[in-house]
């Protein structure tokens, strides 16, 4: 075989026997057009199938190198990307809204999730989510930084039936979930309202009420319901209720609750948090970790 360059041609011998030196110019005659050199060839090539692994006919030599076009990909002029660099010399690019829709059609119908306590691994969480979520479509589970995954769904249906269908928990950990949307960025995402479950362990039978129930959680958070056994009375020990809490509001441990019969003083449990401080009532942080404990004793300190 010749390889010849600058206006020259491209020549492959028909021997099987130069196959090897065959797929070397091949290597040689990519790494030309790269170069921009100015190849051509006069006559088309015959491409052997010892080479391709198969009979393709006659093309010239520059279609047989160039890499195919995803047939995914609309093409868009380049000259739609407008790029300018500031003072500092930092390049800042302009993307067209026909790439960004294309990118957004991805995640259109996706969700952004958080178990707060832990960071349970992406099989824990795709088998928790089939099992619970029970998708009529397809669901795609990613993690994220920072503890964030995305769940990619092709049906509205799933989407809403998700959303609507909470408060979720995988073990006592609760999930903080909403919608994604452009800019979502798990370094910098503020989770502030939470679901949360309460236990009321020992609640007299005469305040075993569901309007007087919610009434109770109104004191903690925003009601959002309550539980089966509660409003069947099929399970007295506690009676069991979900809020919506910001993170860093206090909790209160009790609630005296007055009628004709007297006062009761209630006791409040939380479940699917551990960390929460028992010095400002706050979840997240133990009471050893508690900088507002620590400024006031440093306040206190002679």
């Amino acid at each position: 075989m010749e390889l010849l360059r600058a206006g020259c041609e491209f020549e492959i011998s028909g021997g099987l026997r130069e196959g090897f030196e065959s797929v070397v110019s091949i290597a040689l005659a990519a790494e030309c057009l790269s170069k921009n050199c100015d190849v051509a060839a006069k006559e088309p090539v015959k491409e052997k199938n010892a080479i391709f692994g198969g009979s393709v006919g006659s093309r010239a030599w520059a279609e047989v190198v160039k890499t195919p076009p995803d047939k995914n990909v609309k093409p868009q002029a380049a000259c739609d990307f407008k790029s300018t660099k500031d003072a500092e010399g930092v390049t800042h690019l302009q993307v067209p809204d026909g790439f960004l829709q294309r990118a957004l059609e991805k995640t259109n119908l996706a969700l952004v999730g958080k178990f707060l306590g832990a960071r349970p691994n992406v099989d824990t969480i795709r088998n928790w989510a089939i099992r619970r979520w029970k998708p009529k479509g397809d669901l795609i589970i990613t993690t994220m930084a920072k503890g964030f995954f995305l769940a990619r769904f092709n049906l509205q249906y799933d989407v809403d039936s998700v959303l609507l269908g909470g408060p979720w928990c995988l073990g006592n950990m609760g999930l903080f979930l909403k919608k994604w949307y452009p800019g979502f960025n798990p370094f910098v995402e503020n989770i502030h309202a939470i679901p949360i479950w309460c236990r009321l362990p020992g609640l007299p039978l005469h305040l075993w009420d569901d309007e007087i129930l919610l009434h109770i959680a109104k004191s903690i958070g925003s009601p959002i319901g309550l539980d089966g056994p509660t409003r069947n009375r099929s399970r007295l020990a506690f009676s069991r209720f979900c809020v919506s809490i910001e993170m860093d509001q206090e909790l209160p441990d009790n609630i005296v609750l007055q009628s004709k019969f007297g006062e009761w003083n209630q006791q409040i449990e939380y479940e699917a948090f551990k960390l929460r401080c028992s010095k400002c009532h706050r979840l997240g942080h133990f009471s050893s970790k508690c900088l507002e404990h620590t400024v006031q004793k440093l306040e206190d300190f002679p």
